[in-house]
C-alpha cells in the first residue's frame, strides 16, 4: 500500500526504486524478484504503478548464481524489467565483461532517469 500511494503521488515517477533478489513464492516461486517478469512487470509496474527508475540489486549476489555468469545475470534482470543494475564487487575483468555484454539504457529507462534527475 505505501508503494502504491507513493507511485500515485506527485513525486511517484521521480523516485528511484531498487529490487531485491528475494523469492516471493506466492508470486513466482521459480525466480528472485529481480529476474521475475511477473514481479517486475505485473506487480511493480502494473499493480503498484511504479513509473520511476528501477535499479536491480548487486549482480554478484549468490541468489543469482543459477543464471550463470555476470552477463547472463544482467540479461535476466534487464529482460525482467530493471532499468539499470548494480555491480558492487569492482573486479576489473568482470566490469570489462559487463561493459561488453550489457546494452546502454533503453529509451524508456533513459526517460525515467532523466525524470528522476529533476526532482528538486
Amino acid at each position: 500500500m505505501p508503494f502504491k500511494m507513493l507511485s500515485e503521488s506527485d513525486v511517484g515517477s521521480k523516485v528511484w526504486g531498487m529490487t531485491a533478489h528475494v523469492v516471493y513464492e506466492d508470486l513466482d516461486a521459480d525466480h528472485p524478484a529481480t529476474t521475475s517478469q511477473k514481479v517486475m512487470q505485473d506487480i511493480i509496474r502494473g499493480e503498484i504503478g511504479f513509473a520511476g527508475f528501477l535499479l536491480g540489486d548487486d549482480l554478484d549476489m549468490k541468489a543469482l548464481d543459477i543464471y550463470g555468469d555476470l552477463a547472463a545475470r544482467a540479461d535476466a534482470c534487464l529482460t525482467a524489467g530493471c532499468d539499470a543494475l548494480l555491480y558492487c564487487s569492482g573486479r576489473f575483468a568482470d566490469m570489462e565483461l559487463l561493459s561488453k555484454s550489457v546494452s546502454n539504457l533503453t529509451d524508456t529507462a533513459r526517460k525515467r532517469l532523466q525524470n528522476a534527475a529533476f526532482l528538486a
